[in-house]
């Protein structure tokens, strides 16, 4: 396994990563997703993340051969006001359970502490049945919801903070 920032071209399979996490995870209609996906996982919004100096972007790469390397999860997360905002972190449904969601998440955490993050908010669509009790794993607290609109729809975000520690100098 190996984690580290996508390629422009690579747009494609984070969207496939994504939209088949969603189907098999969150409570939205295959209209919902195919719209969650293409405004936010669309190759110009990838390559514009990419570009972007405050956002932090990680897919993990598995496999032994290089033939055989696929993408099986996708992190996103920037720096705001002194939080580490991390909005979407996804693993594929046929790789969950050998550490992917963990491995990213703890990745993208330390991304944002070294970049100045002294706290760290996690948002979980409503619809996602399996997000919240992730997060809440890792010590995140409940600390209230955001309506959001994504791709024309009304969603509600769960809000998850948590104080994380800087490193000793």
């Amino acid at each position: 396994m190996e984690i580290r920032e996508p390629e422009p071209d690579e747009s494609e399979r984070i969207r496939d990563v994504v939209e088949s996490s969603m189907t098999t995870s969150f409570r939205l209609s295959p209209g919902q997703i195919d719209g969650i996906t293409d405004e936010e996982f669309a190759d110009d919004a990838v390559s514009d993340r990419l570009e972007d100096d405050e956002t932090v972007l990680y897919v993990v790469e598995t496999g032994a051969e290089i033939e055989d390397r696929t993408i099986a999860g996708v992190v996103e997360g920037r720096l705001e006001d002194g939080w580490g905002e991390i909005d979407w972190l996804f693993v594929d449904p046929e790789h969950r359970g050998k550490g992917i969601g963990t491995e990213l998440y703890e990745t993208v955490t330390e991304r944002l502490r070294e970049r100045g993050a002294d706290h760290v908010r996690v948002t979980v669509l409503e619809e996602n049945t399996e997000g919240h009790g992730f997060v809440e794993r890792f010590g995140l607290e409940h600390d209230g919801d955001r309506e959001v609109e994504i791709a024309g729809e009304s969603l509600v975000k769960y809000v998850y903070t948590q104080y994380i520690t800087k490193p000793l100098s």
